[in-house]
């Protein structure tokens, strides 16, 4: 395979989580005309934000049944946190290769990072526990899978006691952060906090990534315009946006996608070696 053919399937795929903390300022809709809905089939499978978190009735016995005393002993904080760590309780494994919602990751006891704490959030949140998500940013790695290369993000959530549950005193186990790979924090990076429509959007594309490898390109299409429906501001969607435009044959759209990025980030490497070819293909040399 050529170095220009690698390069120009370059698709950014984060898998990220976000919290609902301070809101983040507005960002303008996607421009018009970028969505071009007639250009694809309908997808077989539509994309259901409400389906991220949503607790599966198995998830509500495991939290109201089975760890009910370990709650009663050591508070509702601890015996998640112990649960999600523990080999005898949830027995949790690392599968980087799909990314699941919640109710598919405690079934399948597996997920990447974006999984699993899209799970413990799901989990958290029915015990009324506050949370907050965090990006672990200047640590990307890449990958590569068949003709595509990605930008692999990581990231984890902070559990925190109820307010009723707090003693007086100074408490340690306050807010506790549960990280679900070996990342090491180092000199360059920072944990980024991020709010819960772009962990939202960030699963949608996610999904859009993985079915570029696997599903029609409608499939891709449908995760990636809800992913940018849901939060504007998540300017990876773009690129993945215009991966499946320049994969369908329409390079029109992609580089309009490809533009929208480096518009907001002049430097963004994905978005700079994606556009290149789109753009030669567009008889743009210059």
């Amino acid at each position: 395979m050529s170095p220009r053919r690698l390069v120009a399937l370059l698709a950014a795929l984060w898998l990220a989580a976000c919290a609902t903390t301070e809101p983040a300022p507005p960002v303008a809709p996607p421009p018009p005309g970028l969505f071009e809905d007639s250009a694809f089939a309908p997808a077989q499978h539509v994309p259901d934000a409400k389906s991220v978190f949503a607790l599966s009735p198995a998830m509500r016995s495991y939290l109201e049944k089975d760890i009910a005393g370990l709650i009663r002993q050591q508070g509702r904080q601890r015996a998640l946190v112990d649960a999600l760590y523990s080999k005898a309780q949830l027995r949790l494994e690392y599968d980087a290769e799909l990314t699941r919602n919640a109710a598919e990751a405690f079934d399948a006891r597996a997920g990447n990072c974006l999984s699993l704490v899209v799970m413990t959030a799901a989990l958290a949140k029915h015990l009324e526990l506050p949370i907050a998500f965090q990006a672990l940013v200047g640590h990307e790695s890449w990958s590569r899978s068949g003709d595509l290369s990605f930008v692999n993000g990581h990231v984890n959530i902070t559990v925190a006691k109820r307010l009723v549950d707090r003693v007086g005193a100074y408490d340690p186990d306050t807010q506790l952060r549960i990280a679900f790979d070996s990342v090491p924090m180092g000199r360059g990076q920072a944990l980024q906090v991020i709010d819960e429509a772009t962990i939202v959007s960030m699963f949608m594309n996610n999904r859009a990534v993985e079915s570029l490898q696997h599903a029609p390109l409608a499939q891709a299409y449908a995760w990636a315009r809800e992913a940018l429906r849901l939060d504007p501001g998540f300017w990876t969607a773009y690129n993945t946006l215009g991966v499946v435009y320049q994969r369908a044959g329409h390079p029109v759209p992609a580089a309009a996608a490809f533009e929208q990025v480096l518009a907001q980030d002049p430097r963004n490497l994905p978005a700079m070696v994606n556009l290149a070819p789109v753009l030669r293909t567009l008889g743009r040399h210059d």
